[in-house]
């Protein structure tokens, strides 16, 4: 039809923008910077809403991933069921989320919110596997599944009660190959708000995360939240088994990272954190202030909130654990 057409076109184009903006500045600058021991460790993405884009880009050699939102994973329709005019609705909502990235790096809330409500390609999933699809991965199966109250992932055709459980922490589970590889890598995609429990093992979730191997971190437009005080013990639980830790300044706050246990390179411009509606009212860092004005180096790609003041205005750091 003439709508897929064009729907077609301007995911291209959107997906070229994110290629030549982003995607081919990363892997120098990664190759550069970027620490190579345990680059297979699992790559977890707290508060990362459908942006698999920057979890693949600098994890590319994890096995497992693991992102964590607020958003719900959603429901893939089979297209050939939808009328023309539920399709073009459908797909409006995917070049809408794609767009944003190719745009600014993030995804809003309020886009979000919007457009991951659409009946028919709801949710996360439609936009996660399309970004996988176009970052050359191979799709082997795409699961509803949700945490049992032993951190274990079940399908729910295995829970039809436990579905009754308003509380219930619910996922999508993406197994996916790389060209020319024998075995399945895996995304999990959470709907679940993080708390100050969410490590306790006396948690489902903080069950799953402690049956989980060493981490690599990512974080990116985080809103501030972890530098709330409720956040330290989540932050000193997660961080005692993650190798290598990747954000800006919205996330993890800088004090958290011992200089006698992890080193620290920072790229980019930071003088402030960015002032944003709905976000809690945390102090400028002015340790990480410090930081940069004495060893901050280029940063050649957008990266967080620093696209809203400006080109060249993102910060970024990459903080390696110490042998």
């Amino acid at each position: 039809s003439a709508s897929y057409k064009a729907y077609a076109r301007t995911i291209n184009s959107y997906w070229e923008k994110i290629d030549s903006d982003y995607l081919k500045k990363v892997n120098p600058f990664k190759a550069e910077f970027m620490p190579q021991k345990s680059a297979a460790n699992t790559a977890f993405y707290p508060l990362s809403g459908a942006d698999f884009v920057n979890l693949h880009a600098f994890y590319p050699d994890a096995v497992s991933n693991i992102m964590v939102g607020l958003e719900p994973p959603g429901k893939i329709t089979d297209p050939n069921t939808l009328s023309p005019e539920q399709l073009k609705a459908g797909l409006n909502s995917i070049q809408s989320m794609v767009g944003e990235m190719a745009s600014q790096n993030y995804f809003t809330r309020k886009r979000m919110k919007r457009e991951f409500a659409n009946p028919h390609f709801s949710g996360t999933s439609p936009v996660l596997l399309i970004f996988m699809t176009r970052l050359g991965l191979n799709i082997d199966s795409w699961q509803r599944v949700e945490l049992d109250k032993t951190g274990k992932l079940i399908s729910e055709t295995e829970t039809h009660i436990a579905n009754k459980n308003p509380d219930k922490i619910e996922a999508v589970r993406i197994y996916y190959h790389k060209q020319n590889e024998k075995y399945s890598r895996d995304l999990v995609f959470f709907k679940m708000y993080i708390n100050e429990n969410s490590a306790d093992t006396n948690t489902p979730e903080g069950k799953f995360f402690a049956s989980q191997g060493n981490f690599n971190l990512l974080l990116k437009s985080a809103e501030y939240v972890l530098q709330l005080p409720i956040y330290e013990k989540f932050i000193e639980t997660i961080l005692r088994k993650t190798d290598t830790v990747v954000q800006d300044d919205s996330a993890i706050p800088y004090s958290a990272f011992n200089k006698a246990q992890w080193n620290s390179n920072v790229f980019g411009v930071y003088t402030a954190r960015a002032r944003l509606q709905n976000t809690p009212n945390v102090p400028d860092q002015v340790d990480l202030q410090n930081e940069f004005n004495l060893n901050a180096k280029m940063l050649p790609f957008k990266y967080g909130y620093g696209v809203l003041k400006g080109n060249n205005k993102s910060n970024f750091m990459i903080l390696a654990r110490k042998n």
